[in-house]
């Protein structure tokens, strides 16, 4: 593990590749996830293979970068992904993200301009729009101020790492919604859905697919939303995006 500087975080970060390549890829973890779960170190793999400097790297205020718990927003995780690209020499970007991940690599991609292409795996274009049919555990959240949520720390492990996340996480989260931009964004686009995905509905990244503006691609998986859990659907969504680095040549 390392850690990167910005002006507004300490980062800690799964870095490969060359430092000097012409391009960087940016891998997204879902909400509350680490940079070092199997699908997150797989994808910066693979793409530092394919020539990028590749990185994910944990959201603020999570797992081992500074800050806490209430610095976890969006907001400062789009700008963790802004002040990133800074570091390294505002290179052509490719954002690549699963669930949250996903959403912030799409609206990351519609207001950075050195971003030429988002991949956005199983990942609504608002977060609310995921939890709709979760109203009565927001409505707790909301009365309770918190939403205590666990996330394996090693997969494959018992143990856990408990998260006592804000209710001002939800409210900051509802200020974005891709759908409007995504009609605009002129951007290479590849979307991809779990056909077995309970969290974020296929139907859902079906509907951001179809209201994008071209150049837009869809593939869909045989999977549930946790494909980090099974290294051959890993590998199908990294080949994939391969397809996807060549058509539009990144």
């Amino acid at each position: 593990m390392s850690k990167i500087k910005t002006p507004s975080f300490e980062l800690a970060v799964y870095q490969r590749g060359d430092v000097y390549a012409k391009k960087l890829a940016i891998v997204l973890p879902g909400l509350l996830d680490p940079k070092s779960y199997p699908h997150m170190q797989a994808h910066v793999d693979f793409l530092a293979d394919h020539g990028f400097l590749a990185l994910s790297f944990d959201p603020p205020g999570t797992w081992e970068s500074s800050g806490s718990i209430s610095d976890y927003t969006m907001t400062n995780y789009l700008y963790a992904v802004d002040e990133i690209i800074t570091y390294f020499g505002d290179k052509p970007t490719l954002t690549l993200g699963h669930s949250l991940g996903g959403t912030i690599a799409m609206h990351a991609a519609i207001q950075n301009a050195h971003i030429q292409a988002f991949v956005a795996i199983m990942s609504p274009p608002t977060l609310t729009a995921a939890r709709a049919v979760n109203k009565k555990k927001v409505s707790q959240w909301e009365a309770e101020g918190v939403r205590v949520s666990y996330r394996a720390i090693h997969q494959g492990q018992p143990e856990e790492k408990r998260f006592d996340l804000p209710y001002s996480f939800l409210e900051d989260a509802r200020k974005y919604d891709a759908l409007e931009d995504l009609g605009k964004l002129t951007k290479p686009k590849l979307f991809i859905s779990g056909d077995e995905d309970a969290s974020v509905q296929p139907e859902l990244v079906e509907e951001e697919f179809s209201v994008s503006a071209d150049p837009k691609d869809m593939y869909v998986m045989h999977s549930d939303h946790d494909y980090r859990h099974r290294e051959k659907l890993i590998d199908e969504a990294n080949q994939r995006v391969a397809l996807f680095i060549e058509k539009y040549d990144l």
